[in-house]
């Protein structure tokens, strides 16, 4: 004799719900992992990322700032009789050069051209800016910047932003030790 059972489960109202929000949870938690996000050289040229970049700067890498000016083989908007020294890379891979013989100096304050360039695949191939450094304050401002975009468009700011204090082993602190002694 063959005797069939069958099972009925009759879910509460709470399990259901349970249910749904574990599902709900599982779907939110795949989507933020899809996600992509803004890398800090996608900003507005205007925008400053208040990231401070870490100084990975080496000896061959210091020794190499010290040799011969570093100059581009790609054009840059704003790069156009400059001299640029390298003087370190960050955790981003992002160079940074100064123009030294374009340093100025006057009532505690030093205006310096600084020019960053960025590895392959960022949405910028360079951005050269006019910093303008407070010493007594650690603060600094950009003056003028000048953008080039990995498809070769440029972009222009003459419009002064507003002083930001200046961060703990970036690269703006590197530039307040340097010339403002």
């Amino acid at each position: 004799m063959t005797s069939k059972s069958s099972v009925n489960i009759n879910l509460s109202r709470s399990s259901r719900a349970l249910t749904q929000l574990t599902i709900i949870f599982a779907m939110l938690f795949l989507l933020s992992c899809s996600m992509s996000f803004d890398a800090p050289w996608d900003n507005k040229p205007t925008e400053i990322s208040q990231k401070p970049p870490t100084r990975t700067a080496t000896a061959a890498t210091q020794q190499e700032s010290q040799s011969a000016p570093f100059s581009s083989a790609l054009p840059v908007e704003g790069d156009a009789g400059r001299k640029w020294n390298k003087y370190m890379t960050d955790d981003d891979d992002i160079k940074y050069f100064c123009d030294e013989g374009a340093v100025s100096k006057s009532n505690g304050k030093v205006q310096v051209w600084i020019k960053r360039e960025f590895p392959t695949g960022a949405s910028q191939r360079a951005i050269v800016t006019l910093y303008e450094i407070e010493c007594s304050k650690a603060s600094f401002r950009t003056l003028e910047l000048h953008v080039t975009y990995a498809d070769g468009k440029t972009g222009r700011s003459t419009e002064a932003t507003k002083w930001v204090k200046i961060f703990a082993n970036s690269n703006e602190e590197y530039l307040l030790g340097e010339y403002c002694k």
